[in-house]
């Protein structure tokens, strides 16, 4: 057996690790052995730890998991279970009291405390983070000023009704242990409180406690930088002063490694003070601690305001919070005039990649445009050299027709020439569209090199005869056979001869054309 309650009528009610069973009266004489109970049905889990009677004549069955109200009035049973979602759920029931408003406490196994409202039929719930010294209530009482007095395995504590404030005792403050049973606790008609622990009893009557009440001043006492303590005017210029009277601390961007100590300066039983602090600009919650030090490693360039309260070792709070300015300065790479030369680089980068990308695009206009005037240069070449070629064929006839005619045989070769000449420079022109296209080719044949320049000498002869220029071409030998493209070698003796006449010193009256071949 675990759990045994006597109700209003007399009944046994008896709760073990298999279940519910209850011991009634027959005349006046409980009988030899127990009967199992119909309600144990009803139960999800049959181990029972709990089972209570309110003043309502309610029974309330505490089992490992969740809670069981049976209203024997209307013969129902209401569940609570546990739910993370459900804030006022239930589980590892460790005890059950019935407080003067009537409402009902539940201790739980890690749950904390939990408080039904009769009037709107919800619970409430005190865990660790509303300031229970730990979250395994083991035993509850209600003292004469309606304040509940609640045993953990990490000491006693007391909540104030009034204001929902906790106020924790341990060891240090007379108890007999930190660690207190399950279920063993009392209260006598004088109104003392008893509660049984492992390290022995602990009784004392609540309104013979003292509360401090000073309000005492909380303040920095140290600063290290890299766990080493930093002076006040040392080489490393973060302190000019006390830390006590600092308002501002300025670091590095390397030295953002820094521990803060800080104090309440509360002399009773300070080991229990409590604190509170914050960094604005790097965190939005509050952090509870008992220990008067925080640490922050690699803290981002920015600014901070750290704050810090405390609380003294009967809960009541200090003073206003201490406040320090805290700048961490940004790497010489991440400043701003840093990012205003990044600016400045991309931007020129940028600009001379439009300027590049712009040019090609004129480059490529300037290209499409000479193409479109070679390829109408090409087209009209090959519209002259249709009438041309009507014109080379009766030039031809009339040489040969008046071949003995000295004198105007004399007036058709400069014309014929100068007309294939023209034919030259038509084929000229559409060989260099040919270059520009990469389609132009070499045609190499064996000849006479002597009686080729002789034939381009021929076509100068009458030009030389006209302005007066002694024009005589000089060669050592007669025939000398060689590889060479005619049309290319023409293109450059006629460009040659050419910019002979145009430059020919007119006071000498001479121009010669020597060729000279020698054997390699």
């Amino acid at each position: 057996m675990i759990a045994i309650t006597v109700d209003s009528e007399g009944t046994v009610w008896v709760g073990s690790n298999d279940g519910l069973s209850t011991l009634k009266k027959t005349n006046g004489h409980y009988a030899s052995t127990t009967v199992k109970s119909p309600l144990e049905q009803n139960l999800r889990n049959k181990y029972i730890q709990v089972i209570f009677e309110d003043k309502a004549k309610n029974l309330w069955i505490g089992t490992v998991a969740g809670l069981y109200a049976y209203h024997p009035a209307t013969k129902r049973i209401t569940a609570y279970y546990q739910n993370k979602s459900n804030a006022g759920s239930l589980d590892h029931i460790n005890c059950i009291v019935q407080i003067k408003n009537g409402n009902i406490c539940v201790g739980t196994s890690f749950g904390g405390l939990s408080i039904f409202d009769n009037k709107s039929r919800k619970f409430k719930t005190y865990s660790e983070k509303d300031g229970l010294p730990n979250g395994n209530v083991l035993g509850i009482i209600e003292d004469e000023e309606n304040n509940l007095w609640i045993s953990t395995d990490k000491g006693l504590s007391k909540l104030v009704t009034k204001t929902g404030k906790f106020i924790n005792y341990t060891k240090s403050d007379g108890l007999a242990g930190n660690d207190f049973n399950i279920r063993s606790f009392f209260k006598d008609s004088k109104g003392e409180l008893f509660f049984g622990g492992y390290d022995g009893l602990t009784a004392f009557y609540p309104s013979q406690i003292d509360i401090n009440r000073n309000v005492a001043p909380i303040t920095f006492t140290e600063l290290k930088l890299f766990d080493q303590p930093v002076a006040v005017n040392a080489p490393d210029g973060l302190l000019k002063e006390d830390i006590k009277s600092t308002k501002q601390i300025i670091f590095k961007h390397d030295n953002n490694n820094f521990t803060l100590d800080f104090a309440l300066l509360n002399y009773i039983k300070p080991e229990k003070n409590s604190y509170r602090y914050i960094l604005k600009g790097h965190s939005k919650d509050w952090i509870k601690t008992d220990v008067p030090s925080v640490t922050y490693t690699d803290l981002p360039a920015g600014n901070y305001t750290f704050m810090v309260t405390g609380n003294n070792n009967d809960g009541n709070p200090g003073s206003k919070a201490a406040t320090l300015k805290i700048t961490v300065l940004p790497p010489f790479w991440a400043t701003w005039w840093a990012y205003l030369i990044y600016l400045a680089f991309f931007s020129g980068l940028l600009f001379l990649i439009v300027r590049y990308l712009f040019v090609r695009a004129l480059l490529k206009r300037t290209e499409d445009i000479q193409k479109m005037k070679l390829n109408f240069f090409t087209y009209v070449a090959h519209e002259i050299r249709t009438p041309l070629t009507l014109i080379l064929g009766p030039l031809e006839n009339l040489s040969k027709q008046y071949q003995t005619d000295t004198e105007l045989n004399r007036q058709i070769i400069p014309i014929k020439n100068n007309a294939n000449r023209l034919m030259r420079l038509i084929t000229e022109l559409m060989d260099f569209r040919k270059a520009e296209t990469g389609h132009l080719t070499l045609h190499v044949t064996e000849d006479n090199i002597v009686d080729f320049v002789n034939e381009i000498f021929i076509s100068f002869s009458h030009l030389a005869q006209t302005n007066g220029i002694q024009y005589e071409f000089v060669h050592e030998q007669e025939n000398i056979s060689l590889f060479f493209d005619k049309r290319q070698l023409e293109k450059v003796l006629f460009n040659l001869l050419s910019n002979a006449f145009k430059f020919c010193d007119r006071a000498a009256k001479s121009l010669f054309l020597y060729w000279k071949w020698r054997m390699k």
